[in-house]
């Protein structure tokens, strides 16, 4: 039987896993050589992923949540914040078995691109990441806020009471 993976575009992307998990991390690994992707780096906390981060490799960044002794959301923050740092801009996919509204916007505030509920498969992954290369974001920095454009529509505008300032009110009063 021919995998529906045969060539994916996706085998040149370095991807670092980071969780805490061994075992999530072997899942993770699994599904993306499933993708084809070879280039594969995993680190089992933050401190790891940091010195990981080094190297040119990482074009894409996989990580838990919900980690000790540093949370993703707290090691995508960090990375965010990495003024000058050739790894600030990388995309990141946040991971999670609590997909809770409040987890989802501490991830979404902290930079993170993408949030996957766990247990992942590799469609699922595949399409995420895809969504990343094709509809990469603006990166953007305001007020305590370093990362993609959380505004997933261009042309569409906010026109509540916390609108921009520099930004026009436009037709269309939708906002995502």
């Amino acid at each position: 039987m021919q995998s529906p993976f045969e060539e994916t575009g996706l085998e040149e992307l370095g991807v670092l896993i980071v969780d805490d998990n061994r075992h999530f991390r072997k899942v993770a690994r699994n599904l993306l050589r499933a993708l084809k992707i070879s280039r594969i780096y995993e680190a089992e906390d933050a401190r790891s992923a940091l010195d990981a981060l080094k190297s040119d490799a990482i074009d894409l960044i996989m990580t838990g949540l919900v980690m000790k002794p540093v949370s993703g959301i707290k090691l995508a923050e960090g990375i965010r914040k990495s003024e000058g740092k050739p790894y600030q801009k990388v995309p990141i996919i946040g991971m999670t078995l609590y997909s809770s509204f409040e987890t989802i916007v501490k991830a979404r505030d902290a930079g993170i691109n993408e949030i996957l509920a766990k247990p992942l498969s590799a469609r699922q992954l595949e399409r995420h990441i895809r969504g990343l290369i094709e509809d990469n974001r603006d990166f953007v920095k305001g007020g305590s806020f370093v990362g993609p454009d959380r505004r997933r529509h261009k042309g569409m505008r906010y026109e509540g009471p916390e609108r921009r300032a520099d930004e026009p009110i436009g037709k269309s009063g939708a906002y995502s």
